[in-house]
């Protein structure tokens, strides 16, 4: 990987509930970069039917090391306008592929 096949914007973020009502729910940003994005492998495909995905997305980006860690639980922005859809949930992370110091992420959405 080179500099350059990282170009498409995202946005790694979270839910938190601060008021005392259930429904009032903010949006945290815990992290921004760039990142390469590319269509499903086969390993991929398989992870995002198990989980029941209907769209699907695989993302490679720079480890942040310890200024984000990224968990299942955190949602993810893309900006690509040719997209379907821009937020997608993270359903697998594989660190240190295709090369170490990257993180590779599979991304689906229901």
């Amino acid at each position: 990987l080179q500099s350059g096949d990282f170009r498409t914007p995202v946005i790694f973020y979270t839910y938190s509930n601060q008021g005392p009502y259930p429904d009032e729910t903010e949006v945290d940003e815990l992290y921004r970069c760039f990142a390469q994005t590319y269509s499903p492998s086969m390993k991929d495909l398989e992870i995002l039917d198990v989980t029941n995905s209907e769209v699907g997305l695989s993302i490679v980006i720079r480890d942040p090391l310890q200024s984000y860690i990224p968990r299942t639980k955190h949602k993810v922005k893309v900006e690509d306008f040719r997209l379907e859809r821009d937020t997608y949930n993270i359903k697998d992370i594989r660190l240190d592929t295709p090369e170490s110091g990257f993180i590779t992420m599979v991304l689906g959405a229901l």
